[in-house]
């Protein structure tokens, strides 16, 4: 007679998608504002990555000390305690992260533009057109809790004393997408990576392994104790490696555990985080070394270096310091940026106008 086997398996660490928000605006029913994603937290996760991506930010912050230049200045006070270098700090930043930024006009009684701020673009909401603009330091709360300050677009003629200047590529969305868009699922694989090496250091037990129980097959709700106490005693929080408990009919009844073999996992991490950072770096069109991350290349030449400053300053930042002047003047602020020059002596010569 054929002998029959009895088996249950159990992984003490469910597997669990981490689904990618998409971006998309959403309609929202009773309200004039759009919601950016389908949880309007879209501009959050972008945030978050930025905060927990090292290529990223290091691109992103490296790229604002580029189109800042040398020095910028403007020929008006920008009325708040803020000069206007912090202010476009900030502006330059969001565009980047987010595709859009934001800025609030403020008029006095004579109709005359006196005073700038930055807006948090993680603040701020639109209409379907991009006409008026809802500020809300938390859009956490559920639609009919969020309380919000309307505000019009920037108009120059208009006798609003406080409006928006939105600044983002002409597209038809009520959202854009940012520079990087096409590098967010390799953004989020690298803080993954970065998530899996953490854990592998802080957890001490085994990565993988399966746990035998030898003694016949529980009941299944004893099986879920079971988990429950190995979960307990050895599985940190966010523990690296998944364990899987078997359960079998035989076997004298005794428990054993035996390694799984997961000695390249490192080899196939290192590999994979190579693949991701470059294709952030291909979405920017830059080059790691300008920004202080180093290639395998390690012939790389100052030659080198400054023909990849020249493209990227060609292609990304010029491009982006000719937008804020021209933004800006749409204000009535004349803005002038000293761009930054591996040539010294031309530093102070070249200004960026439109």
């Amino acid at each position: 007679m054929e002998n029959k086997i009895n088996l249950a398996f159990a992984s003490t660490t469910r597997y669990e998608v981490d689904v990618i928000p998409q971006n998309v605006s959403k309609i929202v029913n009773g309200k004039d504002f759009v919601a950016w994603g389908n949880d309007n937290r879209y501009c959050d996760f972008l945030s978050d990555l930025y905060a927990n991506s090292s290529t990223l930010s290091s691109i992103i912050n490296g790229t604002v000390d580029f189109v800042c230049g040398n020095e910028m200045s403007c020929p008006k006070s920008t009325g708040v305690e803020e000069d206007i270098e912090d202010i476009m700090r900030n502006v330059i930043r969001d565009y980047i992260i987010y595709g859009c930024a934001y800025v609030n006009v403020l008029r006095n009684s004579a109709n005359q533009e006196v005073a700038i701020k930055w807006l948090d673009a993680r603040d701020i909401r639109s209409n379907e057109d991009n006409t008026v603009f809802f500020y809300s330091e938390d859009w956490s709360k559920s639609y009919g809790r969020v309380k919000t300050i309307v505000l019009p677009k920037y108009v120059k003629d208009t006798d609003a004393k406080s409006s928006v200047l939105m600044i983002k590529d002409y597209m038809k969305d009520v959202y854009p997408t940012p520079i990087w868009g096409s590098a967010i699922n390799a953004v989020v694989t690298e803080t993954k990576i970065s998530d899996y090496h953490l854990n592998e250091i802080t957890n001490g037990f085994v990565a993988s392994a399966v746990i035998n129980f030898n003694n016949g097959t529980p009941e299944k709700t004893d099986i879920e104790e079971i988990e429950k106490l190995v979960q307990d005693k050895f599985c940190g929080e966010g523990n690296v490696g998944r364990f899987v408990l078997s359960f079998n009919a035989n076997k004298e009844s005794a428990t054993t555990i035996e390694r799984l073999n997961t000695d390249d996992f490192a080899d196939r991490y290192n590999s994979l985080e190579k693949s991701v950072r470059q294709a952030i770096f291909t979405a920017f069109r830059a080059n790691p070394n300008l920004f202080g991350i180093a290639t395998e290349n390690l012939g790389f030449s100052q030659e080198e270096y400054e023909s990849s400053f020249r493209l990227y300053n060609r292609t990304m930042v010029r491009p982006l310091q000719k937008k804020m002047v021209r933004e800006f003047g749409k204000i009535g602020w004349d803005l002038t940026i000293v761009p930054f020059s591996l040539d010294e002596d031309n530093n102070e010569e070249e200004k960026v106008d439109e």
